[in-house]
């Protein structure tokens, strides 16, 4: 009986020395997995860090000013390409315009002509006369009342 004592006291002192080498053990992989994610993340750091360096705000203004230069060359070119070969085909557009333009002042002339007649030119309008009498009530003095008792409870909430 003695002897089955010691056993069990053995085995219990050896339970407890595996229990705290399995939380060590657990704690080591905790402090590792900890490292190696300080590791990723100070790398990340250190690359946008890089990135944010080479790129920077000068460089991004100086781009946007050659992509904007290289813009206006090409809208340049396209009007020069799309430019008609015709010297007198040109001509005939402006000479449509100003035609345009010379009608529409013309016809301009003419509503102005017809807005500026005499008032008296025009035959005057018959309208009927307005009415004198006051308009009938359509509620009477006992719904008057009540609806200002219902407006006076409404002002009270």
């Amino acid at each position: 009986m003695k002897r089955k004592k010691m056993y069990e006291a053995e085995i219990d002192k050896i339970e407890n020395v595996k229990m705290t080498l399995e939380t060590q053990v657990m704690n080591l992989e905790s402090a590792a997995q900890n490292a190696e994610t300080f590791k990723a993340m100070k790398s990340g750091t250190d690359a946008m860090k890089q990135v944010r360096q080479d790129v920077g705000i000068d460089n991004v203004d100086d781009m946007m000013d050659d992509i904007k230069e290289e813009m206006d060359m090409a809208n340049e070119i396209s009007n020069a390409i799309s430019a008609p070969v015709d010297p007198y085909a040109h001509d005939e557009d402006d000479l449509l315009a100003e035609l345009e333009g010379e009608m529409m002042e013309d016809e301009t002339a003419e509503l102005e002509a017809q807005l500026t007649t005499p008032a008296t030119a025009t035959k005057p309008v018959d309208l009927p006369s307005v009415p004198d009498a006051k308009l009938p009530s359509l509620t009477t003095p006992e719904e008057d009342e009540d609806l200002k008792k219902l407006e006076a409870e409404l002002a009270g909430m």
